[in-house]
C-alpha cells in the first residue's frame, strides 16, 4: 500500500509526501528538524487508491499554487494544515494513473509527466535533471525513450532519498 502524508511543523511549514510506510516517514521528518528546534505539530496520512506517483505531484502542485514560498520540492509555507490535508484526502481516494500514450507502441513516460514529476516546469525539471539548459526539456519526445523515463525515475529515487 501507498500513501500520501501530510506534515505541520512548529515554524509553519508544511510537508507533503508519499510514503509506504508513512509512520515511519513522517518519524525521520520529525527527527531530522528537531535539531533545528522544529518540533512536529501534526500530520495525517492517506491510502491512495490510484497510483501513488502522479497523486503526489497531484498534491505538490496544488500546494505550490497556494503556497506564499515553496521550499524544495514539498516544503510550504503559507498554507493552512487542516486545507492541505482535506486535499491530501481528496487526491489519495481519486484514482490517479500514470499517463501513457494509447498510440505508442510500448506506452511509456510522457514528457507532460517527467515535467510534473520533476518539479511542474520544464526548468525545474532540466535543474533535477542536472541538464545546464532548458532546451535539452524541450528537445524531448512527446513519449520519452526509456532511457530516459529510467533516468527520470533514478533522480525521483535520489531526491526521495536526499530529502530523508
Amino acid at each position: 500500500m501507498q500513501y500520501l502524508y501530510v506534515c505541520h511543523f512548529s515554524n509553519g511549514h508544511i510537508k507533503v509526501g508519499r510514503s509506504s510506510d508513512p509512520k515511519s516517514r513522517i518519524a525521520e521528518h520529525e527527527e531530522r528538524v528537531s535539531c533545528l528546534g522544529v518540533e512536529l505539530v501534526e500530520s495525517n496520512y492517506f491510502e491512495c487508491v490510484g497510483h501513488v506517483i502522479p497523486s503526489e505531484t497531484a498534491l505538490i502542485n496544488r500546494c505550490a499554487g497556494f503556497a506564499t514560498k515553496r521550499n524544495k520540492s514539498e516544503w510550504f509555507e503559507g498554507l493552512d494544515f487542516e486545507t492541505v490535508r482535506a486535499w491530501a484526502d481528496e487526491i489519495a481516494n481519486t484514482e490517479y494513473v500514470l499517463q501513457q500514450h494509447d498510440d505508442s507502441p510500448k506506452g511509456g513516460m510522457t514528457k507532460k509527466t517527467a515535467i510534473a514529476l520533476l518539479g511542474g516546469t520544464p526548468s525545474l525539471a532540466a535543474k533535477a535533471m542536472g541538464y545546464k539548459a532548458v532546451q535539452a526539456i524541450y528537445m524531448w519526445p512527446d513519449v520519452l525513450p526509456q532511457s530516459v523515463a529510467d533516468r527520470v525515475g533514478g533522480v525521483l529515487s535520489r531526491t526521495q532519498a536526499c530529502a530523508a
